[in-house]
Order: structure tokens, then C-alpha cells, then sequence
């Protein structure tokens, strides 16, 4: 056998998530495989290759609670179990070495059915599995999920070795969407093959390669390909490919930049001395394309677009973010008319005009009805009232006071000034905003009234919170049957985690300025309901996976619990 020699890091961490379902192992000889190995892994330290070669295996785990860390920490103790017995008349036979790894993958997707079926509250756990088993001068490599093995080599560029088993990989493979849309679509956490709970015994995909001189091989999570393109990773090992140590630190800071949205997990190896000769051509999984092709010449015709065509210079991607644009616009309509209906009781006002709100007052036997007009226009006083009832406008000049009057009400018992006297109050005013506020009156003569009522006798919700408040309250039934409906299914889609944001914004809103309004004993209650639903949906959402929709007919899909 070749000499080979090698050094290598790893790291795994729950990254953006509050708890780790990433599991790995990294074994730099298979020889010893219950030895502790820390002083070689990260240290940049050159390793020899032993005869029964170097392991690296991660698995990224999906299930509700804890079901995904626990399935992925069996299938990395059903690959230790199976690879602490390789047989010895395997070594060097490829197809034979390649069978033994898919039993190992089979057999710990086995272990993990066993548990879901005694353990019935981790029903649906899964996980992904990448392993990459180095001997002699070839790279035996693994696969089920959308964890990813890559090889970069200074002489060409960044290839995978592994090919996703996912519905938008899929996608791209029957020419249905470009490579570069695959990235952020929307249907990216749906996995077509995992270990696991899925009703389907393990199907695992194998592939060797020969290894060449300084060939780096990355394995990761998705953590870290769902969060840095292809042309990223490329970029940081092209300048850190001698130091598995420097990758890894450079890889991970890029990954903290960008902003963690998953669990991350790293596996890199460098291959420092041995291996064949680069060829100049990067060699890794084939990247598979079917273009319909049409049966005749009037099917041909029929899928042409005619030179010019303006539709034929929009891409499928454009037209996406097009129909996301619409939705979002009616969106935002139906949120406009459910706050107009909410606050249709509310009185229209103009910059000028203060509202008071409050409830009954209850020394009076009808409702007390104060209304300020801050015009610059003088106007009649209005004193006294109806059953006690007591209308003041004090912005006026009044009599034959040198000042603005600044006018309230005190239990229903109203001190009057100098002005001209109306018995009553008009219809007009009954029902809008009601204060029982208790303010002595007092005259102040030269002094402003409206700078006096925003100083001392302010006692009105302010018209934009009420229209929020208001809103919310009225959206909370939808709202609460949504957060219900997601629970049940075990996802949401993109629509309801729009509408679940939107009502953690409100509620965000109204509670950030709670303490800037004279809310009474029942709103405050209403407050206390909202933030209660919206603690329950900002600390549970994240176990519930995003889908755009539901699965396409004719597939056996997996949900990633991200």
C-alpha cells in the first residue's frame, strides 16, 4: 500500500440552534479504534495512514424534542460498532469494501427504528449520515441526506463527492430549476432519503474516488452548505488548504458572519504526502441534467418561445420573487382592512385633536364626554350638561379671561369659567371616547391649554397604539387556530410564518410602548393574553420546520427538523 499521510480537524456545535442534534466522529486509525486521538485532530499534526485507513463520519439529526439528537448519536455508534469489525478479507477489494459500508449504514438505520418503536414519544426521528473511509489511495465515500462531502484540490477547484438526496437536488437534476436557485428554495429542508423512522429501510448511495496529491475533503452538515455557497467554501480552502487547523477556524468565522440559522458541523482532512498525480480536472459526482426533448417537430415548435419574447429574458427565479412580491401587497391589504374594521369605532381626528380614553364614568349616571379641539378659532364654552354630563372645549378664548382656560371634569361635578353656557351635550359627542378622569378645573390665565394637557392631563390612548392594539386583539382567534394547526402538522408553511411574525411584531410594538399609555384595567388584561401567545409561538416555532407547501404527490419526504 501507497504511503499516505494526512493531518485533520472537526468541530460540532448547535451553532444557531438552543440544542445540538449534530452528531460526528473522526477516527485517524481504524486500527485503535477506542483511543482517544485529541492530540492529533485540530493540532495540524501529521497522521500515517494505517493499514485498515482513517474514518470520518457526521450525521445531522431530525425529530421533534430531543428524538434528533438522539438519532444521530445512534447512527454514529452503529458506524463505530460496525467499522471496530472490518473484515480482513476486504481491504483493497473496492466493491466489496464499498457492500461493507453499506451494511454499517443499514444496520445503524435499523438501530434507530428500534428506538423509535420503544420509544414511541420519538416517533419520526431520522438523521442524515456522510462517511468517508480513506485507504490506500482511494476515498470511499457513503451518503444518505443532504449532508455533503467535498474534495478541493489546488490544481483545479471545489467538487462534491456526495450528490443531495433532496427534492430540490431532484429539481435540478431534471432541469426543472438552474443549480443556483437550488440554494435558497423554499422546499430546501425536504430530504427524499434519510436514516431512521420514515416507513422505508435505509437506502444509502456509494461512490469511490482515487485520491490525489493535496486533496482537502470537507464534510459537513447542512448547517454549513445551507449557509455558505459552493464559491464560498471554495474561497476560504483555496487560502487555508496546508492547515486543516486555519480552514476550520476560517470556515467557522465565516459561518458566525453570515449568521447561524442550524446546527454546524466540520470534518476536514489534508492529504499531505501520497496520492496520484492532479490531473488539472476537478473529478467528482457527475452533476446530472435531463432537458425534456421533444418527440417531434411540432412539439419542438410548441416549446419554443419566439425570438423576443420578453418572457424569454425572465428567469424562473424573477418570476418567483415576482409572485412572493403580490402575495406580500395582498397581504398587507387584508392586514390594512382588519385594522380599519378594528378601529372603526375609534373618532377620526385631525394633528390638532387629542382623544381621551377611558371607561365608565361611575359617579355619573350617563357616560362624562370630554372633547378638545385645539383650533386657533375661538369658541363657545359649553358648561354644565344633562344628567351630569359635561362638554369643554378649551381652546376658545372665553369671556373675559386675558388666557387660553384649561377646562376638566371632577366626578362629574364640573367648575366653570367665564364663557357662554349651552344646556346639554350634543348627540354627536355621546359614544365616542369616554374619560372618568378626576381633575380639578383651574384657570390659566396667559398659559397654554394644549401644552398643559400633554404635560399634566394627558389621559388618552394615542390614535396609532389604540389602531395596533386594537388590530391585534382582533387577529388574535386567527392567529391562535394557525399556531394550533402548525403544532398539529408538525410544520408551517411560508404563509403562516408570516402571519406568526407579524403577530409577534404587534405584540412586540404594543408591549415596547405599554408603558407610554394610559391603558385601563381591561386593555391591560387584553395586553397580558396577546404576549402570552406570542411567548408560546417565539419559543416553540423553531422546532416546527418551514415548508412552502405540501409535499409534491408521488414522494416519501422528510422534513428536517432545522
Amino acid at each position: 500500500m501507497a504511503r499516505i499521510s494526512f493531518n485533520l480537524a472537526a468541530k460540532c456545535d448547535k451553532a444557531g440552534r438552543s440544542q445540538n442534534q449534530d452528531n460526528y466522529w473522526v477516527c485517524p486509525d481504524l486500527s485503535r479504534v477506542n483511543d482517544s486521538f485529541d492530540d492529533a485532530i485540530g493540532k495540524d499534526k501529521d497522521v500515517s495512514l494505517s493499514e485498515k485507513g482513517a474514518l470520518l463520519v457526521v450525521a445531522d439529526g431530525m425529530g421533534g424534542m430531543n428524538a434528533g439528537e438522539k438519532a444521530s448519536e445512534l447512527v454514529i455508534k452503529g458506524v463505530q460498532k460496525g467499522f471496530s469489525n472490518i473484515p480482513e478479507g476486504i481491504l483493497g477489494n473496492d466493491d466489496q469494501m464499498l457492500s461493507f459500508i453499506r451494511d454499517v449504514i443499514i444496520s445503524s438505520d435499523q438501530s434507530v427504528k428500534d428506538y423509535a418503536k420503544a420509544n414511541r414519544e420519538a416517533d419520526g426521528l431520522g438523521s442524515t449520515i456522510v462517511l468517508l473511509w480513506i485507504w490506500g489511495e482511494k476515498a470511499y465515500c457513503g451518503w444518505c441526506g443532504d449532508s455533503r462531502i467535498y474534495r478541493y484540490n489546488p490544481n483545479n477547484s471545489l467538487v462534491r463527492l456526495s450528490h443531495d438526496h433532496s427534492y430540490v437536488q431532484e429539481l435540478v437534476d431534471n432541469g426543472k430549476i438552474e443549480p443556483e436557485e437550488a440554494f435558497d428554495h423554499p422546499d430546501g429542508n425536504i430530504v427524499t432519503r434519510a436514516l431512521g423512522d420514515n416507513g422505508e429501510k435505509a437506502n444509502p448511495e456509494l461512490k469511490v474516488y482515487d485520491i490525489y496529491e493535496r486533496d482537502v475533503f470537507l464534510l459537513c452538515s447542512d448547517g454549513l452548505c445551507g449557509l455558505l455557497q459552493d464559491k464560498q467554501i471554495e474561497d476560504i480552502i483555496s487560502v487555508n488548504c496546508s492547515s486543516t487547523k486555519d480552514a476550520l477556524a476560517a470556515l467557522w468565522k465565516a459561518g458566525e458572519k453570515e449568521g447561524w440559522t442550524d446546527n454546524a458541523t466540520i470534518d476536514l482532512l489534508n492529504i499531505v504526502e501520497g496520492g496520484m498525480r492532479p490531473k488539472g480536472v476537478a473529478v467528482g459526482y457527475p452533476v446530472k441534467r435531463s432537458t425534456p426533448v421533444a418527440t417531434n417537430k411540432k412539439d419542438n415548435l410548441k416549446t419554443k418561445t419566439p425570438k423576443g419574447n420578453i418572457f424569454q429574458k425572465i428567469s424562473p427565479k424573477t418570476i418567483l420573487y415576482v409572485v412572493a412580491a403580490i402575495a406580500i401587497i395582498l397581504l398587507v391589504i387584508v392586514l390594512i382592512r382588519s385594522l380599519s374594521k378594528g378601529t372603526s369605532d375609534l373618532p377620526q381626528q385631525d394633528d390638532n385633536n387629542f382623544v381621551v380614553t377611558a371607561t365608565d364614568n361611575p359617579a355619573s349616571g350617563n357616560d362624562a364626554v370630554v372633547s378638545h379641539n385645539s383650533s386657533n378659532q375661538g369658541s363657545p364654552h359649553n358648561n354644565g350638561g344633562n344628567n351630569g354630563n359635561t362638554t369643554s372645549n378649551s381652546n376658545g378664548h372665553h369671556g373675559n379671561n386675558g388666557g387660553q382656560h384649561g377646562n376638566a371634569t371632577n366626578n362629574n361635578n364640573a367648575n366653570t369659567n367665564n364663557g357662554n353656557a349651552n344646556n346639554g351635550v350634543s348627540n354627536s359627542d355621546i359614544g365616542n371616547v369616554i374619560s372618568n378622569t378626576n381633575t380639578p378645573a383651574n384657570n390659566n390665565n396667559g398659559a397654554n391649554h394644549q401644552d398643559m394637557h400633554q404635560s399634566e392631563n394627558r389621559h388618552e390612548l394615542s390614535h396609532t397604539y389604540a389602531s395596533l392594539l386594537n388590530g391585534t386583539i382582533n387577529d388574535y382567534p386567527s392567529v391562535r387556530r394557525t399556531w394550533n394547526n402548525v403544532k398539529q402538522k408538525g410544520y408551517r408553511t411560508k404563509n403562516e410564518t408570516t402571519q406568526l411574525n407579524q403577530y409577534l411584531n404587534n405584540v412586540n410594538n404594543i408591549t415596547i410602548n405599554q408603558g407610554k399609555e394610559p391603558l385601563n384595567t381591561n386593555q391591560q388584561k387584553d395586553i397580558s393574553i396577546l404576549k402570552a401567545l406570542a411567548d408560546e409561538i417565539r419559543n416553540g416555532k423553531e422546532n416546527f420546520p418551514i415548508r412552502s407547501a405540501d409535499p409534491p404527490s408521488g414522494y416519501h419526504l422528510i422534513d428536517e427538523r432545522r
